[in-house]
């Protein structure tokens, strides 16, 4: 079988979840004999449209370079892209593909999933996030909090035109203000204009999940919220992501008297890495036992700037970098416990299952596909949104029961393997085909 992997970045150059679950199925069906090359968007600010194509670990990629890099993120130009539409119809035209498999959907538009269908070509899609429903992705509002949905196209208008300097500044400044301003001129032209926009796209974004031949989501929550706002969700079907089964778990140092405690993943604001920080500084100062390695690339910018300012007269806080696969055994053989404080409705986090494997306990928010993954004292703990007070008091729970830490790892729940995995997406592969 011949696979089509779309996708709106692949590595190396871009290396987030969505990136990292696209190179894996496509190294996966690679290793059962299937042909797979891949569709992504490379750059976002080409002054000339193109495509590269070159082999990435053994799988050909088409690379497009081309421009929204000016739009706003409810622009019709990031969902009903002709260069996009164009140069997959291209891919797909010679590639002579039995199936496309879509991960994520975002920036690829609706129309990617019509052209396909008019190729006689069936269409996959695994949902990372939210981008169906939400032009920022991830439900999360311009001032970092958490969004509970498109309730409104008047909601998501007012969001839209929040990301624009010119209302950024006074929202956050004046909030109660610029609430009173959006509600006298929902009737102008600026916000009828936006509405339209919100209208359009998820009348177009909406219709195209419907004409999926298949839908897969890595966590029951995922499902759930698409539901709440009034997908057809009746055929979805859910598939936990899975691990490589080389990874096997490494030699902890069982002789430490220090509670080692780990972040790994993006140094993003929306990844909540400043709750974290800001709730072992606060142990250290009691004097606590602990330390805290930091993995993830380090980018400059005034998010990271303040943090690494605030953790540098603690050495317990340590910024170790980025690494490689490869080394993931090594880095978890570092630490006794791995946080994720993420502030946004995480769907199924990679990290919290390479932990598992690992045989690494998890701390996470209680929210949205980690508490899925995370029970309580059953493999991990969880704490309140956005709330550092009670982050740092399920670490100190650890400091102060040492039966805690080995309770929960004999807890830990089973983590499939990639293979596992895979068997159960060629398996919905097969119907597709077989119907096509």
């Amino acid at each position: 079988m011949r696979v089509l992997i779309a996708i709106h970045g692949f590595l190396p150059t871009h290396r987030a979840g969505a990136e990292r679950a696209a190179e894996r199925i496509a190294k996966y069906l690679i290793s059962i004999n299937y042909e797979v090359e891949v569709f992504a968007l490379e750059r976002y600010d080409s002054p000339d449209v193109r495509i590269e194509t070159d082999t990435y670990q053994s799988v050909i990629c088409h690379r497009l370079h081309y421009d929204i890099s000016n739009s706003g993120f409810m622009d019709s130009v990031r969902f009903e892209n002709q260069d996009v539409a164009q140069n997959l119809r291209e891919v797909l035209l010679h590639g002579n593909f039995d199936l496309m498999h879509i991960v994520s959907g975002y920036l690829l538009g609706g129309q990617v999933i019509d052209i396909a269908h008019e190729l006689g070509v069936p269409v996959a899609i695994t949902l990372t996030e939210y981008w169906f429903m939400c032009g920022r992705l991830n439900l999360l509002q311009e001032d970092g909090t958490l969004c509970t949905g498109p309730e409104t196209h008047q909601k998501c208008a007012v969001c839209s035109l929040e990301e624009k300097r010119r209302y950024k500044l006074p929202k956050h400044y004046l909030p109660n203000v610029m609430n009173t301003v959006w509600a006298v001129i929902q009737n102008t032209p600026l916000i009828q204009k936006e509405l339209a926009l919100v209208a359009r796209r998820q009348t177009v974004l909406r219709s195209a999940l419907s004409r999926a031949d298949l839908v897969i989501s890595p966590s029951n929550f995922l499902i759930s919220k698409f539901r709440e706002f009034g997908f057809d969700t009746d055929n979805w079907v859910m598939i936990r992501h899975g691990i490589d089964h080389q990874l096997q778990p490494a030699l902890a140092d069982e002789s430490s008297q220090t509670l080692r405690v780990g972040y790994i993943g993006q140094l993003k604001p929306h990844k909540g890495l400043d709750l974290l920080v800001d709730a072992v500084i606060d142990l250290l100062g009691e004097n606590r036992n602990l330390s805290l390695d930091i993995w993830g690339i380090q980018t400059p910018g005034a998010y990271l700037d303040q943090l690494e300012a605030k953790s540098n007269p603690f050495s317990g806080i340590r910024w170790r970098g980025g690494f490689q696969g490869d080394e993931l055994a090594q880095v978890f053989s570092t630490l006794d416990v791995v946080v994720i404080p993420s502030r946004w409705y995480e769907n199924c986090p990679t990290v919290i299952l390479e932990a598992y494997r690992m045989r690494t306990p998890v701390i996470a928010t209680r929210l949205g596909g980690m508490i899925e993954l995370v029970g309580q004292d059953k493999g991990g703990l969880s704490f309140e949104l956005n709330n550092a007070h009670d982050l740092a008091g399920q670490i100190r729970r650890l400091l102060d029961d040492p039966k805690l830490l080995p309770h929960l790892k004999q807890n830990i729940p089973y983590v499939k393997t990639g293979t596992e995995e895979i068997a159960e997406i060629v398996s919905q592969y097969q119907k597709l085909v077989a119907v096509s």
